[in-house]
C-alpha cells in the first residue's frame, strides 16, 4: 500500500516532466529555426544590397592653383625694324599638375603716376576657366610694343615696364628676360604726353600666339 501511495505521488510529478520536456524542446527547435532563417535572411539582403548599389568610383584629387615656386616665367624679346616682339611663357617645373587663370591679359606695370603717355591695348580673347598645366608643360603669349619711340615730338624718356600675370586670385609673376635676366624692359616712350607709346598684350595660350 505504502508503494501505491508512493507512485500515486510521483506519478503526476514524472508527468510534469514529460510535458515541460516536449514542450521545451518544441521551443527550442522553433527558436533555432527561426535563428537560421534570420541568418538566411540577413545574407539574402547583404547580397541583393551589394548587387543594387552601384560600384564606388574614386574621388580625384584636388588640383590647386600655381605657386610661384611651381612656376619659370620667362620673356623671349625680338627686336625688329620699328618693332619689338616678345613672348612671355609659364613653365610648370614642379611635379605636380597646377591650375592658372584663363580670364586675364599680360599685365604691364610701369609709373603711371609719372608716365601718362603709354596706352596698353588688350589684343585677343581670353578663356574663361582656368588653364590646367601638367608638370613640364608651357603656356604661352604676346607683347608688341615699338623698337624706338614714334614721336612728333622732340624727347625721349626710356621708362622701365614689369610684364607680369596674374596666376590666381591671390598671386601675380613677372616675367623675367632669358638674355639679361631683369624682370623690367626698357621701354622709349616720348616726353611729350600728346605722343603715345603703345604696347600690346595678348591672353595666355596653350600654343604659340603669332599676331
Amino acid at each position: 500500500m505504502a508503494l501505491l501511495a508512493l507512485f500515486s505521488h510521483i506519478f503526476p510529478i514524472l508527468n510534469l516532466y514529460f510535458l515541460y520536456m516536449r514542450q521545451f524542446r518544441t521551443v527550442f527547435f522553433v527558436g533555432i529555426t527561426l535563428i537560421m532563417l534570420g541568418v538566411i535572411g540577413y545574407f539574402i539582403y547583404a547580397n541583393q544590397k551589394e548587387l543594387s548599389e552601384p560600384a564606388a568610383t574614386p574621388t580625384p584629387p584636388t588640383i590647386s592653383y600655381c605657386s610661384s615656386e611651381d612656376l619659370k616665367a620667362s620673356l623671349e624679346l625680338s627686336p625688329g625694324a620699328g618693332n619689338i616682339f616678345g613672348t612671355p611663357t609659364l613653365q610648370n617645373i614642379s611635379n605636380q599638375t597646377c591650375m592658372i587663370l584663363g580670364s586675364g591679359y599680360v599685365n604691364v606695370s610701369y609709373d603711371a603716376a609719372t608716365v601718362k603717355n603709354i596706352q596698353v591695348v588688350q589684343m585677343g580673347t581670353p578663356q574663361s576657366e582656368p588653364f590646367q598645366l601638367a608638370p613640364g608643360g608651357f603656356l604661352y603669349s604676346e607683347i608688341h610694343y615699338p623698337n624706338g619711340p614714334q614721336c612728333t615730338s622732340i624727347g625721349i624718356t626710356p621708362v622701365n615696364v614689369a610684364f607680369t600675370y596674374q596666376v590666381s586670385p591671390n598671386m601675380g609673376v613677372a616675367f623675367t628676360n632669358s638674355q639679361t635676366g631683369d624682370n623690367k624692359q626698357t621701354v622709349q616712350a616720348c616726353s611729350s604726353v600728346s605722343d603715345i607709346t603703345q604696347i600690346e598684350v595678348w591672353p595666355l595660350s596653350t600654343q604659340p600666339i603669332t599676331p
